[in-house]
Formats: C-alpha cells, sequence, structure tokens
C-alpha cells in the first residue's frame, strides 16, 4: 500500500479486478525477476532471484497464480530499479501488483510495525506470502551457507524480527 492508503489502481470498490486481460505466467515473471534482481546476490552469495522462486513455491497448494506472482514479484520494488506502475505497464494484474506494494516496506517505518500493519489491514494472501517469504528467511539450510560473521546476524534477526513476525502474521490469520 502507497502512504494513501490505498494501493496502485484501487477504485474504492474493494474490486482488485484486473483491467489487463492476459495474465502474465509465471515463467515470464521469473525471466522478469531475473532481470529485476540481475547482479543481486543474498547474504549467502546465491543469485538473489532464487529466493522470490523459493517464497513461491513455500506458499500454501491452494495459491493462486496471482499469489505466485505476487511471491515471485514481492522483493522487486524494495530491492530494483521498477516500480508499481513499471509493474502495472508491463501487464501485471492490478490484484498482484497491489499485495507487492503491501509486501513493500516503506522506508520509514520499523520492520515490526509494518509487519502490524499487514496483519491489520492486509488481505490473507499477502500475509500467507509474507509468512512465506519469512519461512525461506528463516531455513536453517539456508543458515548454514553463511560466512560467521552473517550468521551472527540470521541469529539476532531470528529473535529479534522473524520470529516476532511470524507471530503476529499467524495470529492474523485464526
Amino acid at each position: 500500500m502507497s502512504g494513501s492508503g490505498r494501493w496502485l489502481g484501487d477504485t474504492g470498490t474493494g474490486d482488485r479486478g484486473a483491467l489487463n486481460s492476459e495474465m502474465k505466467t509465471i515463467d515470464e515473471t521469473i525471466e522478469f525477476i531475473k532481470k529485476a534482481h540481475w547482479n543481486q546476490t543474498d547474504k549467502a552469495g546465491a543469485s538473489y532471484w532464487k529466493h522470490p522462486v523459493a517464497v513461491m513455491h513455500r506458499l500454501p497448494y491452494d495459491a493462486t497464480i496471482e499469489m505466485k506472482l505476487a511471491a515471485l514479484l514481492h522483493d522487486v520494488l524494495e530491492d530494483s530499479k521498477y516500480t508499481a506502475n513499471d509493474l502495472f505497464n508491463a501487464d501485471y494484474q492490478w490484484g498482484a501488483v497491489g499485495w507487492v506494494q503491501e509486501l513493500t516496506k516503506p522506508k520509514d517505518m520499523l520492520y515490526l510495525a509494518w509487519i502490524q500493519k499487514i496483519a491489520r489491514e492486509s488481505d490473507r494472501e499477502v500475509i500467507q506470502i509474507k509468512l512465506a517469504d519469512l519461512s525461506h528467511n528463516m531455513d536453517h539450510n539456508r543458515a548454514v551457507e553463511l560466512p560467521l560473521a552473517e550468521r551472527v546476524w540470521w541469529e539476532k534477526a531470528m529473535k529479534l524480527k522473524y520470529r516476532p513476525a511470524v507471530s503476529i502474521l499467524v495470529d492474523a490469520l485464526i
């Protein structure tokens, strides 16, 4: 969501339907995120675009295509040159773009305050995507790949950010 509290393209009707007739495919979106995250790596040195793919694979079994696309795009606005308007102009559906906006932490907001906002104001789908993201961020198999200094950072993030965030978001789904 943008500062106005409404996501890009919100008409106020609650209709998150798309104006575009063709929905992007998962394969097209993976190619797009490879471009968006070109030359970016995670803390372990892996190509960054692999993280959103892993997030998509951690979604519930009944996740919609729109949820999968939003999961793939969830870091694009925060970690690349692309804007929400760029995503819409690239023929991504309003709903997926709106969810990506909600999944983008505002620079002036503390992390757990943003998580609480998601828990209070966002659709279940956004919460499920963020939980999938947190699940991948918390994966111990990824942590063992980290250099020692980064592992210390990860342990601190687990305690201060990730575990509290999961608790807040799971409570919102109950």
